[in-house]
């Protein structure tokens, strides 16, 4: 948790200014922006699991980590068979990852999981850039870029640097 709070400090100093309840439905948007961008096939699973009005977030985070668990192991079997569309499936499992931190990102540890679960979903090994923390930077900027086109900044709360 400490690690991902480091490296998202511009990100949890952003959250930490708008109100929990905003915060999370800005993670929510994003997250299923991302899981959609990353094509996750199990897409009516996750609305299902959202649309219980039964289940309270704690136990829709426990369905939505089981089904990323499901999408890692899928994700780690194409690895060790070298077969080269892992890496899709990494992005895929890292999206259910952050929307299961988004839904409880009212907690800034959540959100800070969230940020750090989608900026690796939205960053392909087919990136031009050089080094994890120039493709980290990017990943935080294109959530940045989500929320704007959502509507819920007017600008990039993350530019480019």
């Amino acid at each position: 948790m400490y690690e991902s709070r480091r490296q998202n400090k511009e990100a949890l100093d952003w959250a930490a200014s708008i109100p929990p309840d905003r915060r999370r439905a800005v993670a929510i948007g994003v997250a299923m922006t991302i899981i959609r961008q990353t094509g996750v096939e199990e897409i009516s699973e996750i609305q299902e699991i959202l649309g219980k009005p039964d289940l309270v977030a704690k136990e829709k985070q426990a369905l939505l980590i089981a089904l990323s668990e499901k999408i890692d192991d899928h994700y780690f079997d194409l690895q060790d068979a070298d077969d080269p569309t892992y890496e899709l499936f990494f992005r895929r499992a890292r999206a259910v990852s952050s929307l299961q931190s988004a839904i409880l990102a009212d907690d800034l540890d959540q959100f800070a999981n969230f940020v750090y679960e989608g900026s690796h979903a939205l960053i392909s090994k087919d990136d031009p850039s050089q080094s994890f923390l120039d493709d980290k930077r990017m990943g935080i900027f294109r959530l940045g870029e989500i929320a704007v086109a959502l509507g819920f900044e007017k600008m990039n709360p993350f530019p480019e640097k």
